[in-house]
């Protein structure tokens, strides 16, 4: 017996699309809207699918956001962008990181190579790989990141590097920290920091091959007040 509220889990979904849709025409206060839903109605239908998947993902109730997502693609609506990264997003919350994996390969086969999660499902992805000190899994993410956007948010940076020393991947962490360094004036002084804390676990012999190295390459990097990389 299914309590009062709660989703069976073989349910079919498209009841609770057509009733959220049918409350949002009945008080909607902007006849624009209305209109548009009404000329529209598969769009409207995504967005409810798409609010499903993010509730049933926030609950942990993982699997019904996938069945939702199926539901939604046998009734003919595309999965776009912002469905995956729901889907990605419910596997992260229930600890799954590899089925979220397997649903970014996914993604890309249906819509390209290309593809790019959104920059904040990307951190969070990035972040719980890097919890459970998945280095490996959580340095490809971050490259994949460089490639839609250029300049990583600082704790995408600082997320991995942490998993790689706890999981003592110097070499990769140093190669982290230097590219880090190089990004803006906040990613310059946030490496600062976590070169205090490299100094604490790194081997002496590492240390000393990385600060040759940076001295080679930047020896004069300096950055203005505005941001700017000077020479």
């Amino acid at each position: 017996m299914v309590k009062h509220g709660a989703l069976p889990v073989e349910s079919n979904y498209q009841w609770w699309t057509h009733s959220v849709q049918s409350g949002t025409l009945e008080h909607s206060g902007d006849q624009m809207a209305v209109e548009k839903m009404e000329k529209d109605p598969s769009a409207t239908s995504r967005r409810h699918y798409l609010r499903l998947m993010r509730n049933l993902g926030k609950k942990e109730r993982c699997s019904q956001a996938f069945q939702a997502a199926q539901e939604m693609k046998d009734s003919g609506l595309a999965m776009d962008v912002s469905c995956y990264a729901a889907l990605v997003e419910a596997c992260l919350v229930a600890g799954l990181l590899d089925r979220a994996m397997e649903t970014l390969r996914q993604m890309r086969r249906d819509l390209g190579a290309k593809c790019s999660l959104p920059e904040e499902t990307h951190n969070e992805f990035i972040s719980a790989c890097s919890f459970a000190d998945q280095w490996e899994r959580a340095t490809d993410l971050l490259k994949d990141l460089r490639r839609s956007q250029p300049v990583p948010q600082i704790s995408a940076y600082v997320s991995v590097l942490r998993s790689c020393m706890r999981c003592k991947q110097f070499p990769t962490a140093l190669q982290l920290l230097k590219e880090m360094e190089m990004h803006s004036q906040s990613h310059f002084s946030a490496a600062q920091e976590l070169r205090l804390e490299l100094v604490e676990v790194l081997p002496n012999s590492h240390w000393k091959t990385w600060e040759t190295s940076r001295a080679h390459d930047q020896p004069l990097t300096t950055w203005s007040q505005n941001g700017t990389k000077e020479r």
